[in-house]
């Protein structure tokens, strides 16, 4: 899905022996532009901060580096990263059709099961099979392959996979929509942007239940949540898997979605724990953060998205966990998933650039009302002799567009590029 650059990760990779970011004194020029830029209209007055290191551990850049802010999406960041130590890069979600009753005369006498695995890209424009209409054709096929020409009793949507809320407080209920913050279910249905992560099981059922009475299964119940069987008691009749999670991280970064992100935030807590309640899920990121090495004091991560507006991070905080995926050996997979500019959420970044810088900055934006936060991965001009830069560019309770921030933040970017 997503162009492979694992051909500038074999040179990359002998930069990285110096591993954690550290904090020293700045060396380089770059730290006196990157406050002059900082006091320009626009950014002067907000809280801001600016952390840069190279590979070997020189610190480029340092302004506020432990200045606590919201980091908006880039959290995707830590939660894509943790959720690569935590799972397998080819872990794949699963949703199953399955029943409970007799076939009498190619009739299902009993109800038809949806059992959802958490998949956020379950007929979406992501997933193996592409739309609604291609997953519920393979779901009819796996009816008629069992011998089933008609339901008795109703299709049940089955979303216990994740318990606990789907969506949690702390999320602005001016972000809270359908085509942007759609929580994640144990059932979703196409990024459930036609109705709420709440209501997407049931939405599920609905859809699948006239799709088969349009195509000559007939269904006797309407749709349902409930008449919940025990899952190992029902007899499986097809099932339906996810692209890899290396690819699944790849949507989730490039285009910052974030059922994506939440969902695989939860499946970390079920995973480790048995439970995706947010509560599990947030004690699943600690533990990933601290087999890294990584101190959580001073921040606070509340859900996976980063909607959240308690979410606070330090540009610090991001650098060290940015330097530490940078040792890690799946950090291919996680650089492939990081957009350049022009690409995903970066189209219009450093467009005025030439395409030998562009192709060296790999990154991740957030954005809320009055937050603007960039960081990511500048690879060197050279990779034989220059060393790697990570960095993060956070701002937050800025009063302008963030239009006007644009420029300055594109001109920060080139300005580190320049160092390597």
């Amino acid at each position: 899905m997503l162009r492979n650059r694992f051909s500038i990760l074999i040179s990359v990779a002998l930069l990285l022996a110096g591993g954690g970011a550290t904090a020293g004194i700045p060396q380089y020029p770059a730290q006196e532009d990157i406050l002059k830029m900082g006091d320009r209209e626009g950014i002067s007055g907000s809280v801001w901060g600016a952390f840069a290191v190279t590979s070997d551990g020189d610190t480029l850049v340092d302004v506020g580096r432990r200045t606590r802010m919201i980091p908006a999406s880039n959290l995707k960041l830590i939660t894509t990263g943790a959720a690569l130590r935590t799972l397998d890069p080819d872990f794949r979600f699963v949703t199953r059709l399955a029943c409970r009753g007799e076939i009498v005369d190619s009739t299902l006498v009993g109800d038809l099961f949806i059992v959802g695995g958490g998949d956020p890209s379950l007929c979406d424009r992501y997933s193996q099979t592409g739309d609604s209409l291609a997953t519920f054709a393979a779901w009819r096929e796996a009816l008629l392959l069992n011998g089933i020409n008609s339901i008795q009793g109703g299709v049940v949507a089955d979303d216990r996979y994740f318990d606990g809320e789907d969506i949690i407080g702390g999320w602005n209920i001016e972000d809270i929509c359908p085509d942007y913050s759609a929580g994640a279910s144990g059932l979703n249905i196409a990024d459930n942007k036609a109705c709420s992560a709440d209501d997407a099981p049931l939405h599920c059922a609905s859809e699948f239940t006239f799709y088969l009475r349009q195509n000559g299964i007939p269904v006797a119940r309407s749709e349902s949540e409930g008449t919940f069987v025990p899952v190992d008691s029902m007899k499986v009749l097809g099932e339906t898997e996810s692209v890899t999670l290396a690819d699944l991280i790849g949507v989730a970064n490039h285009e910052s979605e974030n059922m994506y992100a939440e969902a695989l935030f939860r499946q970390m807590g079920k995973t480790v724990s048995g439970s995706a309640s947010y509560k599990t899920s947030r004690k699943a990121m600690s533990a990933v953060l601290d087999s890294m090495g990584i101190s959580t004091a001073g921040v606070r991560i509340t859900d996976g998205s980063g909607l959240a507006r308690n979410n606070l991070l330090t540009p610090e905080f991001i650098v060290d966990f940015l330097m530490k995926m940078s040792g890690d050996e799946d950090f291919g997979v996680y650089l492939n998933s990081l957009p350049e500019p022009g690409e995903g959420t970066m189209k219009n970044r450093l467009s005025d650039q030439p395409a030998s810088l562009r192709s060296r900055v790999f990154m991740k934006s957030g954005t809320m009302t009055g937050v603007r936060c960039f960081s990511g991965y500048i690879l060197p001009s050279n990779a034989d002799s220059g060393k790697m830069i990570a960095f993060s560019l956070m701002f937050n309770n800025f009063v302008v567009p963030s239009s006007a921030l644009a420029p300055v933040i594109d001109e920060m970017i080139v300005r580190l590029a320049a160092e390597n």
